[in-house]
């Protein structure tokens, strides 16, 4: 089959996944009206519900930022926490009968497949500030009597490691990456901490509020945890892309390669945002027509001898709404190499450069109509 009836074939496939989450396009205006809502989960509405969380968590005190809810329903949850600032992270299993991610999706709220089974959910240790679970598909009453409380992680293991000597029936997890979980599967041990000296110190750095936290140095960083990345260097180039884009209305789902030299997903959600581990060797687990922007950075250079450009390309098209847009950035002949896919695929593409002899051009995709 040639590249361009490979193309063809594969612009034309059907609906297969289901996944992660975008901003419609062009429907900014309307945004504070679509992500109204509440449904039937909530007794009270969403706000009453969120009201009444109000009362024993810091929703308004900044120290919570980032928001994991499983079994998260039309995601009207998270979208009453943005009132507070707070970015939330809706998951639920693929439902034939009830596509909760895509409804979330479609109200222009961050969400993706999840579902809290046998493997490790594709994010580091230490991501999220909160978890919410509401009817999340977990039997907690077939596995525990009573009231279920609230429970609040520890700041450090080290009266844990201690109790631990007398529990039997529960171990820390030894010789495993906590940072770890592209198909990593799920064990019945408790993932340590940092080990601390002191019973007050905060293992792992304590983070600061926000939105002071967003440029102020992680911890995985002062610690030098994260190769080729100190303190000096993220100062100078603190205003990366998913920061600099606060200041509009938008979210960014910062895709980390689950084998990078440089493991940063950690570093992305120190700082109050969001983002996954991700083979694009494999497809993206979303819905199409999910993102109205992919910004992609030496990612065709770093898998160009692991899967085909094409392959990346249709994902990313797939990917795509309607008019959606990519900024590609990467060495001059990769960046050649798509231009001529991208025209393939009906892409309007253009070559941008900062001058004739820079290693790296910029490839610019804009399929809308404006």
């Amino acid at each position: 089959m040639t590249q361009q009836k490979r193309i063809d074939s594969q612009l034309g496939r059907p609906f297969r996944r289901s996944g992660i989450g975008r901003r419609p396009a062009r429907e900014y205006g309307v945004w504070s009206q679509r992500r109204q809502g509440g449904g039937t989960s909530f007794r009270q509405g969403v706000k009453g519900y969120v009201e009444e969380i109000k009362k024993v968590l810091p929703l308004t005190s900044g120290s919570i930022r980032t928001v994991l809810d499983v079994g998260c329903g039309v995601a009207s949850f998270g979208a009453s926490l943005m009132d507070y600032n707070i970015l939330t992270m809706s998951i639920a299993p693929r439902d034939k009968h009830v596509a909760q991610v895509q409804l979330a999706l479609e109200r222009g709220l961050p969400a993706m497949l999840g579902v809290l089974s046998t493997h490790r959910l594709p994010y580091p240790s230490r991501s999220f500030d909160m978890v919410h679970c509401f009817r999340c598909l977990v039997p907690w009453t077939k596995y525990e009597s009573g009231t279920i409380a609230v429970w609040r992680k520890p700041t450090n293991h080290i009266h844990c490691i201690q109790k631990l000597k007398l529990w039997k029936s529960t171990r820390l997890c030894v010789g495993s990456d906590p940072d770890a979980s592209w198909y990593k599967k799920m064990e019945t041990c408790i993932t340590p901490l940092l080990n601390v000296t002191d019973i007050h110190a905060i293992s792992g750095g304590a983070l600061g509020k926000w939105p002071k936290r967003l440029m102020t140095t992680p911890p995985r960083i002062k610690s030098d945890r994260i190769k080729g990345i100190t303190a000096n260097t993220f100062n100078e180039d603190i205003k990366f892309f998913a920061a600099a884009l606060m200041k509009f209305p938008a979210w960014v789902m910062n895709v980390v390669p689950y084998n990078a030299k440089e493991n940063t997903l950690g570093v992305v959600f120190e700082r109050g945002l969001i983002g996954t581990y991700m083979d694009w060797c494999e497809p993206f687990s979303t819905y199409p027509r999910t993102y109205d922007l992919i910004h992609a950075y030496n990612l065709f250079s770093m898998y160009k001898d692991k899967c085909d450009i094409v392959d990346i390309l249709l994902e990313m098209h797939w990917i795509f709404c309607r008019h959606g847009s990519a900024i590609i950035r990467d060495h001059v002949g990769i960046i050649v190499k798509v231009k001529g896919i991208a025209d393939k695929i009906r892409w309007n593409a253009k070559i941008f450069h900062s001058g004739p002899f820079h290693p790296e051009k910029i490839l610019l995709v804009d399929n809308s109509d404006e």
